[in-house]
């Protein structure tokens, strides 16, 4: 009876090791587009066998570290998109372990990068994600007379439509919107035109929070806000009344003047 016992206990025991082990695998697309262009979005995986990320190699510069996530990284080059589906050693599943948002990163020469890190299922890097919309337009490029990008007037959502983040469309690729305003007293800029707005998409918000809107004053004595969201076509909101702004600029104009004679 003894000896039937502690077979019984040494199967469960190897039955449990086995399960703990189990847990901690995961099974990722590996593939990249450069070499197969089925990698791209939309993903055709009918050519590419899921990988067992339990049968990736140890890295020798991360000793002792396991792949236990998936990742897709997704990088524009001089236009150009290319995709990378992998398993992931080191990082973080999402964005403060939000899945549905992606690592961005921008840089010189036209360059962009989206990490996507995920392991909430088997095969979690093989989905494009849904893209934000967002409006795109800056008032700076409206033609002379017109207020097409809602500088001073109420932006007109119909002559307007809100393009897909992730699309070439987008002059800046992203997982948020972004609405910039910029502010000076009247007839300060040489121009004339003393309120600009920008709407695009934008990367992670400079703080970390959506939903909210930063604001301060540069040295010159421009006033700026930023607003970030991230709903579709949530930086088409209007600018408050004229007459608010007019009190601010003159408040900032007062300011700058102030500090520029001491």
């Amino acid at each position: 009876m003894a000896a039937n016992s502690c077979s019984f206990l040494a199967a469960v025991t190897v039955i449990l090791l086995l399960s703990v082990e189990e847990g901690f695998c995961i099974k990722c697309w590996v593939c990249r587009s450069d070499s197969d262009p089925k990698c791209a979005d939309p993903f055709d995986n009918s050519t590419v066998p899921i990988s067992d990320c339990r049968q990736e190699p140890d890295l020798q510069h991360l000793p002792g570290v396991r792949p236990e996530m998936c990742r897709k990284i997704r990088q524009k080059v001089h236009g150009e998109w290319r995709y990378f589906r992998s398993c992931a050693y080191v990082g973080e599943p999402g964005i403060e372990g939000d899945e549905r948002f992606c690592l961005m990163r921008t840089g010189t020469y036209n360059i962009f990068m989206e990490y996507c890190t995920c392991k909430a299922k088997d095969g979690c890097n093989s989905a494009a994600g849904e893209a934000i919309q967002c409006y795109q337009c800056s008032s700076g490029q409206d033609p002379k007379g017109e207020d097409s990008c809602g500088a001073y007037k109420k932006f007109d959502k119909s002559r307007h439509i809100a393009v897909e983040c992730n699309s070439d469309e987008s002059h800046t690729p992203g997982t948020f919107c972004m609405k910039i305003t910029q502010q000076g007293p009247k007839g300060f800029i040489w121009d004339g035109r003393w309120r600009q707005v920008i709407r695009r998409c934008a990367s992670v918000a400079d703080t970390g929070v959506t939903g909210v809107c930063n604001w301060g004053v540069y040295d010159n004595g421009i006033y700026w806000e930023e607003c970030y969201c991230s709903e579709d076509g949530c930086n088409g909101s209007s600018p408050v009344h004229t007459c608010l702004f007019a009190i601010m600029g003159s408040l900032v104009f007062i300011a700058f003047i102030y500090k520029w004679q001491s």
